[in-house]
């Protein structure tokens, strides 16, 4: 009866429920990496477009 009671005092802990501030919190964190993530992926699209554009002009003014 006694380490039912432990385990289920254990499983009552503040710091192992999962609260809405903790997952809207991750949320947000994961929500900002994912945007990073899709601006740096954008960037490096458009610096590589822009490599082909300057090399495109150069051989049409050549």
């Amino acid at each position: 009866a006694k380490t039912y009671r432990c385990k289920a005092e254990r499983r009552c802990l503040p710091s192992l429920q999962v609260t809405n501030r903790m997952v809207s919190s991750d949320f947000r964190a994961i929500s900002g990496n994912l945007a990073a993530m899709q601006r740096s992926v954008l960037e490096k699209k458009d610096r590589k477009q822009d490599g082909k554009r300057v090399r495109r002009s150069l051989r049409e003014t050549a």
